[in-house]
C-alpha cells in the first residue's frame, strides 16, 4: 500500500502549495477527503454562496421553511436563554 501526502480537496495542492498555510482537517471526513487550506475553503464558500444569490431561490431557514430569508429564525422561534 502507498501512502501520499495529504491533498487539499479543493486545489489538489499540498502543504508547499501556499506559502506559511497548513493542510487543515477540522471535520470527520475518512481518508484524505477531510484535508483543506483554510482560503481556498473561504474562496470556496464564497463561490458558492453566490451562485446561490444568482440563482434567486427563496432562502430556506434553519428549520427548512421556505421563504424566511436569510438563513435567520424569527424572534418567536428563537429560544431565550438567561445566565443567572
Amino acid at each position: 500500500m502507498t501512502v501520499t501526502a495529504p491533498l487539499c480537496w479543493i486545489c489538489l495542492g499540498d502543504e508547499n502549495r501556499h506559502d506559511l498555510e497548513h493542510l487543515r482537517r477540522d471535520c470527520s471526513c475518512r481518508g484524505t477527503a477531510g484535508f483543506v487550506h483554510l482560503s481556498c475553503l473561504v474562496e470556496y464558500a464564497k463561490k458558492k454562496n453566490q451562485e446561490c444569490d444568482d440563482r434567486d431561490q427563496d432562502d430556506l431557514d434553519l428549520a427548512g421553511v421556505q421563504g424566511r430569508g436569510k438563513y435567520a429564525p424569527t424572534a418567536s422561534k428563537t429560544p431565550e436563554y438567561s445566565v443567572g
